[in-house]
């Protein structure tokens, strides 16, 4: 085939261009469950590395898309319209996701890809079913309108990387209850929170932003309040750009589980019934609005997910990701490895890595920590316990 013309691989229209494959067009009538190949055998195997733009427009009656790993950027208006389309297993590798790319969908919750940088403008417009979102680290604006009209949208977290928060980029999330704004954000833009009916607060970490723009929590929570924490500038009292205003030093966590609901928010509570406690995904950098069970894997790059184990040498080493916020100053939780031969009565040796080790950095909040026991033994155990401080 000439570089760049269509060809046809079962229901799949696509193109070549060089050593890459990009899906370009899927029938609109087909319907239930797509898996993407990850290579076209036409092509003498060339991986599939894009869906094109438009690609799947308008297939109402798609339930499920699964994409192949060799997948790095989803196209303008890709699944735009796919009303039926509930669950989507997005690449791990995909870098860039195009405007409007999954626009009025059915999509319930969505993983948007550790590597993805890039999130278009419109991307979830009012996918009204949507209810969980997490914005990866390395995101550094979030784009206009990419949320407006999510309407069943309850929990969202935005990644300390972001700076920008564009115009009406939560307009109409009626069902967030409130925001964690990152230390680094500048700045905020019109109509970006309006609307968010059951919004009772915002939760600013750092400095307040030197552009805030046209009524940006308007027609919020009659008791919508802008929390900020002692010694960060900018913010005035009793109102700040006509929001009532108020002193938030509550702990890490208390800010982290503002996104969960006042009767699932304890500690150790399990609100999504996977035997994983709020503290420990908080601990860990877990996704506190679902189910989440990763676990880290050893010698690996995870940025999220529970402790792992390995032999090393004859000796158990184990590997946990640590937040460096920890200090005197900013109390939060506790860090303990304990270790012992079996499940049982044996006593328990203890040791409070709460500061040290050295971790391996990770970004501004995380870091990696690696730890041997001290003991060898043919049978070791190892397990992390983390504790809040007062």
């Amino acid at each position: 085939m000439n570089a760049g013309s269509a060809a046809q691989y079962g229901f799949f229209t696509y193109t070549v261009i060089g050593d890459k494959v990009t899906i370009t067009d899927y029938p609109t009538d087909r319907e239930g469950v797509v898996d993407i190949p990850s290579t076209i055998p036409e092509t003498t195997g060339l991986p599939v590395t894009s869906i094109g733009a438009n690609a799947f427009y308008g297939c109402s009656k798609l339930t499920s898309v699964t994409m192949p790993a060799g997948v790095v950027s989803i196209g303008s208006s890709a699944f735009y319209k796919c009303t039926a389309l509930t669950s989507m297993t997005i690449s791990d590798n995909v870098t860039s996701i195009g405007s409007f790319a999954f626009a009025f969908s059915g999509l319930t919750t969505v993983t948007i890809p550790a590597g993805a940088t890039s999130i278009g403008s419109s991307a979830f417009y009012s996918c009204t079913a949507l209810k969980s979102v997490t914005i990866p680290e390395g995101v550094t604006r979030i784009q206009s309108d990419v949320f407006n009209g999510c309407a069943s949208l309850a929990s969202v977290t935005i990644p300390l990387s972001v700076i920008v928060i564009e115009a009406y980029a939560f307009y109409g999330c009626t069902s967030l209850p409130s925001v964690v704004i990152p230390a680094n954000v500048t700045s905020i833009g019109d109509w970006a929170f309006y609307g968010c009916a059951k919004q009772t607060g915002a939760y600013f970490m750092g400095n307040a932003p030197t552009h805030m723009g046209t009524s940006v929590f308007d027609a919020n929570d009659s008791g919508f309040t802008v929390y900020y924490m002692t010694g960060k500038t900018g913010f005035t009292s009793p109102t700040w750009k006509g929001y009532q205003v108020a002193i938030n030093d509550a702990p890490p966590y208390a800010n982290w589980a503002s996104v969960l609901a006042p009767s699932e928010n304890g500690p150790n509570q399990t609100p999504k019934n996977d035997g994983v406690s709020n503290l420990m995904k908080f601990a860990c950098n877990m996704d506190p609005s679902k189910p989440d069970v990763r676990r880290l894997t050893a010698g690996g790059r995870e940025k999220q997910g529970l402790p792992c184990g390995s032999m090393v040498d004859g000796k158990l080493r184990v590997e946990f990701l640590r937040r460096k916020f920890i200090s005197a100053t900013n109390p939060g939780i506790t860090y303990t490895l304990q270790f012992s031969s079996d499940l049982g009565a044996s006593p328990w040796s203890e040791v409070n890595v709460t500061t040290t080790p050295l971790g391996a950095s990770i970004d501004s909040t995380w870091e990696r920590v690696v730890v041997d026991d001290a003991l060898g033994g043919t049978i070791r155990v190892g397990r992390l316990k983390v504790m809040q401080t007062p």
